[in-house]
């Protein structure tokens, strides 16, 4: 077992370019932190030409990294959770989307705030638990409906709805490893590749437990390339918010 008090979780899926653009960055933050990073890639196209590339990263700069076919996102990384306790039994654990990573100063911002800030009281009347470094997924109503949270970190406004309120988007989730195992119990697998019912459920799980998220950096942390996605899980005929797909009151249509 090696130790390190902060692991980063990266997964990526059939993107192998934007993955080029995002990883770089995050290998030097980690390697400038002294911090572990873990790597699960289960893409299906371009599989030979993804897995060299990411194993050549792998040998040059150290990090762990696991292939598999394709898995459900929140079985992924509920496996990579686990892994990271088991390696490195860490302080602290951020799991980012393919399509973010850190710039410099990332990891040692957010391992300050959850350090001094976790449990606090923040503008919103909820208590500090989950960390993220982009507010900018949510929209521009969220955006706006953000409160200054001291030194240039953000928290959402309490007129927002509990999920709102409660978390953050999944592209980036950081917590204490307390916090994931006690208050967010890891994400819900179900029918889809990734879902509204998968990542909602982590965000009642903070609210309702009295938690709310900081925004640290306010977005000046967050690397992003920006690509065209499956579009607002809600609203896109894959998905339902509700219920698997197999339950006959989905709206999901089954082949």
């Amino acid at each position: 077992m090696q130790q390190a008090d902060f692991v980063t979780i990266y997964t990526s899926f059939n993107d192998l370019n934007v993955v080029q653009k995002i990883l770089p960055g995050i290998i030097a933050e980690c390697r400038r932190t002294d911090t572990a990073l873990i790597v699960h890639d289960c893409s299906n196209k371009h599989t030979e030409e993804t897995w060299a590339w990411y194993r050549a990263q792998s040998e040059e700069h150290g990090f762990f990294y696991l292939f598999s076919k394709r898995m459900q996102f929140a079985m992924t990384r509920n496996m990579c959770l686990r892994l990271a306790i088991e390696m490195y039994t860490p302080q602290y654990i951020c799991m980012l989307e393919d399509d973010h990573g850190y710039r410099t100063g990332a990891i040692d911002a957010l391992r300050a705030q959850m350090q001094y800030t976790y449990g606090r009281k923040s503008p919103n009347g909820l208590r500090y638990g989950l960390y993220s470094l982009c507010p900018d997924c949510w929209g521009d109503q969220f955006r706006q409906t953000c409160l200054d949270a001291g030194g240039g970190h953000l928290t959402a406004h309490p007129d927002n709805p509990p999920w709102m309120l409660g978390g953050a988007n999944s592209c980036v989730r950081c917590a204490p490893t307390s916090h994931w195992e006690a208050v967010l119990k890891g994400y819900d697998p179900d029918e889809y590749p990734i879902s509204f019912f998968q990542t909602k459920n982590l965000n009642l799980r903070n609210y309702h437990r009295g938690f709310t998220s900081m925004y640290v950096g306010g977005g000046s942390l967050v690397e992003r390339v920006d690509r065209p996605g499956a579009g607002v899980a809600m609203a896109n005929v894959r998905f339902d918010e509700n219920f698997t797909a197999s339950d006959r009151r989905s709206k999901v249509q089954l082949p």
